[in-house]
């Protein structure tokens, strides 16, 4: 279980938000790829009572990063803007930014030189995880995307490819697909359970096998008490059968860009230290990806 943060919430609120899902107890805090909320999330964790080491920090790359200099320079400006010397988790945010393959080289790089813990991809299709297994690249820990009860059936076939893989499946929001906590089936059960229809879609995810990260825009922690409850076999069949519409832009859909498959065989880059990257001043890209 985890915080999400969601693109409503204000820079301003980050903080506090971050703070209070600190203090009821969650550990594992999202951490957008913008540089006034990664120092939000930053600064709320240092001034909080609980040790750096407990919580689970993700790092995400946005579109406009990609490619393999790109990605090297962006984990580096997160971690600076963060002030931590390594992230728990890296994540690939999106293939819409195309190169896939050259910046999952990158971001690999980064965990073999310790900035990052784990690694892995969001809203990646089976196309774009075989391009990768394709090209002999070692796959994501974690995959990122949108599933609710209204998409299980469209998406069913990425979740078992992920799963025989050993694939974690990460879902940011498993009730944010439009009219999800309006759905009959989902209703009723909420009401049977004294839950909202909310935190019944978060323990259909859980019960999957899921890691859930609900995204949190007004300090309502949705995640907190779903182990107080537990959904039958028959209420989880019944949910898996609810049908929905399909995303009007699935990001699954993205098509595949490589990129340039041969910059992840250039020497990787000499470890540095956290003075280095938690300076305030810009990273010379030149210095950060020294030429053969």
């Amino acid at each position: 279980l985890g915080l999400g943060v969601g693109s409503a919430v204000e820079t301003h609120h980050l903080g506090g938000i971050v703070k209070r899902a600190l203090e009821l107890g969650l550990r594992t805090i999202d951490v957008p790829p913008d540089e006034n909320s990664q120092r939000s999330v930053g600064q709320a964790v240092r001034s909080s009572s609980v040790l750096r080491s407990e919580v689970q920090l993700i790092g995400q790359l946005g579109d406009d990063s990609h490619g393999f200099d790109e990605a090297h320079l962006a984990v580096r400006r997160c971690l600076r803007d963060l002030r931590v010397d390594y992230v728990d988790l890296f994540l690939m945010g999106s293939p819409a930014g195309g190169k896939i393959v050259e910046t999952w080289d990158a971001i690999v790089e980064m965990r073999k030189s310790g900035l990052a813990r784990s690694v892995g991809v969001a809203n990646f299709g089976i196309p774009h995880l075989k391009a990768l297994e394709k090209h002999g690249r070692e796959l994501p820990e974690v995959n990122r995307i949108e599933l609710t009860p209204q998409n299980w059936q469209d998406h069913r076939p990425l979740f078992d490819f992920c799963k025989r893989r050993q694939i974690l499946i990460q879902v940011i929001s498993p009730s944010s697909s439009t009219g999800a906590q309006e759905e009959e089936a989902i209703l009723a059960i909420a009401k049977a359970k004294s839950r909202s229809s909310r935190q019944v879609l978060l323990r259909w995810a859980f019960q999957k096998g899921m890691q859930i990260m609900p995204v949190s825009e007004d300090g309502a922690f949705s995640s907190l008490g779903l182990e107080n409850f537990e959904l039958t076999e028959e209420e989880m069949a019944s949910l898996s059968k609810v049908k929905g519409r399909r995303l009007e832009q699935d990001p699954l859909d993205v098509g595949v860009d490589l990129g340039d498959l041969t910059k992840g065989n250039r020497l990787p880059p000499e470890p540095i230290s956290p003075e280095e990257h938690l300076r305030e001043e810009e990273v010379d890209l030149e210095k950060l990806r020294p030429e053969l």
